[in-house]
């Protein structure tokens, strides 16, 4: 990272890092995490919890998304 120019500590801008009109940044958690739950699989399908920023317009959003994979097996609860 040093030898990038990338600084240890340094908190950066939206600018710094992407400096594009548009931008779209999303994230999806894998494993649980502070900002964001992990994958949670349940019979016939599985939960994901993501994370889409935008600037245009100015949007933060947290999705919670059931993936449904067999209908048969389906077994659901919040």
């Amino acid at each position: 990272m040093k030898e990038m120019g990338v600084k240890e500590n340094k908190i950066y801008s939206m600018e710094e890092l992407a400096s594009g009109k548009w931008l779209i940044v999303a994230a999806t958690g894998v494993t649980n995490g502070t900002l964001l739950k992990g994958v949670r699989l349940f019979g016939g399908g599985a939960r994901t919890q993501s994370l889409v920023m935008t600037t245009e317009p100015h949007l933060i959003q947290f999705l919670d998304t059931t993936h449904v994979y067999d209908k048969k097996e389906i077994e659901f609860r919040l």
